[in-house]
């Protein structure tokens, strides 16, 4: 989710950071994308940072919209950049019915899939006061594969990497954790959150003063 300067604040709210004296604005609205197209502009959905996809000899840069995201977020003065990522599910890519796997298939897809990460960024005049996910993960900026997300539909790329639902619905549920904090209570308390759906915990590493 970003949230901009250049945003509209419902009844003129605004919202402090926990640590930070600096305002910013509460309630996001619409607003133009980096690359001029309208609507609201929410990170790069539901892409783990670390599970490129793999076509024949290149790969899908799943990290491409990262890169873009991570340079506008640097460029702006007032900016809050959550990005949500989940870890892609496994299954044989010749799509044999599950009776057809062997136990190491079985034993593999079960283990793959269940965790994810939300990371919020926050730039205020001028400065960087959290990391976005970018810089809290560096391997994005160095990712080079040569397929961009635009070069391939959506419905193949789910074809190669499934999400698990319960996954994709922990990533939700952290994610209305942090609106929840900046709507109701004009704070926000944790910059960095992992989780595991299969484990069924989440765990938050809070923002510290200074």
């Amino acid at each position: 989710m970003v949230c901009s300067e250049r945003s509209k604040t419902k009844g003129g709210e605004i919202c402090s950071v926990e640590g930070i004296p600096a305002p910013w604005p509460a309630c996001c609205w619409p607003q133009e994308s980096p690359d001029s197209r309208s609507g609201p502009f929410f990170s790069t959905g539901s892409v783990p940072h670390r599970s490129p996809c793999r076509r024949g000899s290149t790969r899908l840069n799943r990290e491409q919209s990262r890169q873009i995201m991570h340079s506008y977020f640097l460029s702006q003065e007032k900016l809050l950049y959550i990005d949500v990522g989940v870890e892609a599910a496994w299954v044989p890519r010749d799509r044999r019915p599950r009776e057809e796997w062997t136990e190491e298939e079985k034993q593999r897809h079960a283990n793959i899939g269940w965790t994810g990460q939300v990371v919020a960024g926050l730039r205020l005049n001028g400065k960087t006061f959290l990391e976005p996910v970018a810089g809290r993960f560096p391997d994005i900026l160095e990712d080079e594969d040569e397929i961009a997300p635009s070069e391939m539909a959506c419905s193949q790329v789910i074809a190669s990497e499934p999400q698990r639902l319960i996954t994709n619905r922990f990533a939700a549920q952290a994610v209305a954790g942090y609106l929840n904090e900046l709507f109701g209570e004009r704070t926000l308390s944790t910059h960095v959150t992992f989780f595991h759906a299969k484990k069924l915990y989440m765990r938050g590493e809070r923002i510290v003063d200074g």
